[in-house]
């Protein structure tokens, strides 16, 4: 599972810098990021993003504690043959865990950083995120918990959102308009049925 996570959240990295630093090459007219680079630069002219740069930034993915975390444990296993708990910052009562990853958006590169809290019963689930790429700025935030309040075999949990963004522009000569949403989204479920329902609100 270790490796699994470490393969799958560090894919970015390791994929952006299987790219050249020069010129395109022949071989990489398939490349994802490299078409992700040009068509960025195409709909949003402005963007001043590089090969050079998106390998840099992505670099930072390497301080995720779970992806540290995820190599301690195989390496613990490797040596040990033992598994490895996985051990959170305890705060009064309440135990956290971060995590951070940069990601790839329809309008730039976003920092996105998780949050992970566990009081007793209860499970929250955070998040943040922002970037700023070709004059414009994006950010949001959102909580999860499934299981706010648990009634016999019921339980009830929330989700909220809100991020302010540019469109998504298809070309150049697209209008550009900023585009802000609060998301509220109420959770009902029966535990061990894997039922659930939703009611959500946008505004």
């Amino acid at each position: 599972m270790s490796q699994l996570y470490w393969i799958t959240h560090q894919d970015l990295t390791i994929y952006t810098h299987t790219m050249s630093n020069g010129l395109n090459t022949p071989d990489e007219m398939g490349h994802d990021i490299q078409a992700f680079i040009r068509l960025l630069k195409e709909s949003y002219p402005d963007s001043t993003l590089t090969k050079q740069k998106l390998k840099k930034r992505v670099l930072y993915n390497l301080l995720d504690p779970f992806s540290i975390y995820s190599l301690f444990a195989d390496l613990n296993y490797i040596f040990t043959v033992k598994n490895t708990k996985l051990y959170m910052i305890p705060i009064k009562g309440v135990y956290y865990l971060p995590s951070y990853q940069l990601r790839l958006a329809p309008f730039g590169t976003e920092h996105y950083s998780e949050h992970f809290f566990v009081s007793g019963e209860k499970v929250f689930h955070g998040y943040v995120r922002f970037g700023n790429d070709a004059n414009n700025k994006y950010y949001g935030m959102g909580i999860f918990s499934p299981n706010l309040y648990t009634y016999k075999n019921v339980c009830l949990g929330f989700r909220g959102d809100v991020y302010h963004q540019p469109n998504i522009r298809f070309y150049k000569e697209q209008k550009s308009k900023n585009i802000t949403r609060i998301i509220w989204i109420v959770v009902t479920g029966v535990v061990g049925t894997g039922v659930t329902l939703a009611a959500a609100a946008i505004f």
